[in-house]
């Protein structure tokens, strides 16, 4: 009689982790929330900082803009 072949072996499932073990899931979301936050404050103060340095830009470029035409206006009447 021939011999039959065993079929292969199943995998054994892996056995979840104990709930000692296991994270708790709030933390996680209050660990991400946290770093979340952090990104979005880090963001906006990139965008704030950004924002005051044009804004700066913009204030010195129509005080000269300002400051020629009040020269050009003062020689334009001085003539």
């Amino acid at each position: 009689m021939p011999r039959q072949e065993k079929s292969p072996k199943k995998k054994s499932k892996k056995k979840s982790p104990k709930k000692s073990e296991e994270e708790d899931p709030a933390m996680d979301e209050a660990d991400i929330n946290r770093f979340l936050q952090n990104a979005l404050d880090q963001a906006n103060a990139k965008a704030e900082q950004k924002l005051e340095e044009r804004l700066k830009a913009l204030e010195a470029e129509l005080t000269k803009k300002y400051q020629d035409e009040r020269i050009e206006l003062q020689d334009a009447f001085q003539v």
